[in-house]
C-alpha cells in the first residue's frame, strides 16, 4: 500500500473489532493484523508499505511461500516447471504469467 501501512493497519484493526494490530518489522512497515471473530475461525491480513516503483516490482520481490497467498490463481501458461523432489530447498516456483493478473 502506498501511504502510512501503521495507520492503515490500525484503522483495520478498529473497524473489525476483536482484533489486534503489531509491528512485524518496523523499517519496512509491516504490520499484522490478528482477528478473533465471534463466529468462525481466527485469520490474520498483513499490511505492508509498498516497496519499490509499482505493484509489479513489490510482488516481485517477495517470497510467497505455501499459504502465504491464498486466492485462486488460472492455470499455470506453459508447462509445470520441473521440480526434483518439490521441496522448498530447490527454490521458488514462479510462473512469469502470472504477473500480469
Amino acid at each position: 500500500m502506498q501511504g502510512s501501512a501503521q495507520a492503515f493497519a490500525s484503522e483495520l484493526r478498529r473497524r473489525l473489532g476483536r482484533a489486534s494490530a503489531f509491528v512485524l518489522h518496523e523499517e519496512t512497515q509491516v504490520y499484522r493484523v490478528a482477528v478473533k471473530p465471534a463466529e468462525g475461525p481466527p485469520f490474520q491480513i498483513d499490511v505492508a508499505k509498498l516497496q519499490g516503483r509499482d505493484i509489479l516490482a513489490d510482488l516481485g520481490r517477495r517470497d510467497f511461500t505455501a499459504n502465504a497467498l491464498a486466492l485462486p490463481l488460472p492455470p499455470a501458461p506453459g508447462p509445470a516447471p520441473s521440480r526434483r523432489g518439490g521441496e522448498p530447498r530447490h527454490g521458488p516456483v514462479r510462473y512469469p504469467g502470472w504477473a500480469r493478473l
